[in-house]
C-alpha cells in the first residue's frame, strides 16, 4: 500500500511587529500568524511560484505511491481530503482568490493571542503602505490615517476578558497612534442599552460586542 504517513511541513513564522505587540509567540503561534496573514491576503518573501507544501489546501494531505519494483512510474503522489474522504491525483492548489478562514486550535494553545497578533500586523502594514505611497508622491495629505477596525463577537461572559487580553498583549499607547481622530479607543466596548449607534465606531481600533447585541441590531 501507499505510505500511509502524510506529509506536513511546518510552515513559515511570522513574528508581528514591536513594540506594537508586546508578547513572544510561540513557534507554533507563528506559524498559525502566518496562515492567517496569507488567508487576509498578505504577501511574503516565501512567496514564489512553486508549488510547495505552504501552498497546498490545508484540507489535504500528500501520500506517496509505493515505487514498484524493477519498473518505472511517473506517479508520484496522490492527495487525500481528510474532510470528504477524496483522493485525487491533481495537486490540490490553494486558492488566493478565497480569504479568510477558521482557526481551530485546540482550548489553551492561543488563538487569542494569535489573532491580536494578526491585527498588529495588520496596523503596521497599513501604516507601511502610506509611508510608500507618500513617498511614491501618491498619497493625500488630507487622508486620516488609520484603517478600518476589528469587530470581535464574543459571549457576554468573557466580553471584560477579552479586553484584559487586548490590553495585556498590545501596547495600548503604542496602538493608539494608529488611531485616526483624538476621539477613537484602541478598544470600544459595544454593549449595553446606553450604546451609541454611530458609523464612527469603524474608527475604533477594536471593536468588542456580544452575540446578544449583534443579533438585536440585526432584527
Amino acid at each position: 500500500g501507499a505510505d500511509g504517513k502524510g506529509t506536513h511541513s511546518p510552515l513559515p513564522r511570522m513574528e508581528p511587529p514591536t513594540p506594537l505587540f508586546r508578547s513572544t509567540l510561540r513557534p507554533y503561534q507563528q506559524e498559525g500568524l502566518w496562515w492567517m496573514a496569507r488567508r487576509e491576503g498578505f504577501k511574503d518573501d516565501t512567496d514564489n511560484d512553486s508549488q510547495t507544501e505552504a501552498d497546498m489546501d490545508a484540507l489535504y494531505e500528500e501520500y506517496e505511491f509505493p515505487r514498484p519494483s524493477g519498473r518505472s512510474s511517473t506517479l508520484k503522489s496522490f492527495y487525500f481530503n481528510r474532510a470528504s474522504g477524496e483522493l485525487q491525483l491533481r495537486f490540490p492548489n490553494a486558492s488566493q482568490e478565497c480569504i479568510g478562514g477558521i482557526l481551530s486550535d485546540e482550548m489553551g494553545l492561543g488563538k487569542t493571542v494569535q489573532l491580536l497578533a494578526l491585527v498588529a500586523c495588520g496596523l503596521d502594514r497599513a501604516a507601511n503602505a502610506e509611508v510608500d505611497e507618500d513617498m511614491d508622491g501618491g498619497g493625500d495629505g488630507g487622508r486620516e490615517k488609520g484603517v478600518g477596525g476589528t469587530l470581535i463577537v464574543v459571549p457576554t461572559s468573557i466580553l471584560t476578558q477579552w479586553r484584559s487580553e487586548v490590553e495585556k498583549h498590545l501596547c495600548v499607547s503604542t496602538a493608539s497612534q494608529y488611531l485616526p481622530s483624538k476621539r477613537a479607543q484602541v478598544v470600544y466596548e459595544y454593549y449595553g442599552n446606553d450604546r451609541t449607534r454611530s458609523t464612527a465606531i469603524s474608527k475604533h481600533l477594536i471593536v468588542l460586542t456580544t452575540y446578544g447585541t449583534v443579533l438585536s441590531e440585526f432584527n
